[in-house]
């Protein structure tokens, strides 16, 4: 009986949960200069409970990880990344303007602040990006093939009512390119 309830319980802990099902697409790289620039677009993570977190007044968003690393990654080895940044992307309901102020903060640093007016307008404020600037390359200094990687981090959910864990999407890679000397 142990054995059964044992089982049961890790078989819930595979359960897909909703934000599992969330994905980056449409990923592409520009390089232009010393500066690495992406656009793509986070899918199935803009759902009715977060939208009521939102309009709470809860400051809510999302967490993307970007990592700059050699094309060929070994898993059974330690690959260090070359340089690894961050774009936080938070929204937060004003109930007397009634309007959702949108921030975007890259490495702990804010650098927009957008005012959104509607439902749609937030969702493409939250979800699609559009050059955004990843890494600067100026001290990468290597002449093999490189590649961005990509994943979001789109909520958390608590494992047996005690681990906090994070729900985040699986990593989506860019094009192999190499920097301009």
């Amino acid at each position: 009986m142990r054995l059964v309830s044992g089982l049961l319980g890790l078989a819930l802990l595979f359960v897909a949960q909703p934000g599992d099902k969330a994905r980056i697409s449409d990923l592409s790289l520009a390089v232009e200069g010393a500066e690495a620039y992406l656009s793509f677009r986070l899918d199935i993570a803009f759902d009715d409970e977060l939208l009521g977190r939102i309009q709470s007044g809860l400051p809510t968003g999302f967490d993307f990880e970007f990592t700059l690393g050699k094309e060929q990654r070994r898993w059974w080895w330690f690959d260090r990344d070359l340089a690894s940044s961050r774009l936080q992307v938070v929204a937060m309901y004003n109930a007397v303007t009634r309007d959702y102020l949108v921030n975007y903060k890259r490495n702990g640093e804010l650098v927009e602040s957008r005012t959104v007016r509607d439902v749609n307008e937030l969702q493409a404020a939250m979800t699609s990006f559009h050059r955004v600037l990843a890494f600067s390359l100026a001290n990468i200094d290597t002449r093999k093939m490189l590649v961005v990687r990509v994943r979001a981090k789109v909520g958390s959910k608590n494992l047996f009512s005690l681990i906090p864990t994070a729900i985040k999407t699986d990593w989506t890679e860019t094009r192999k390119f190499q920097i301009p000397r």
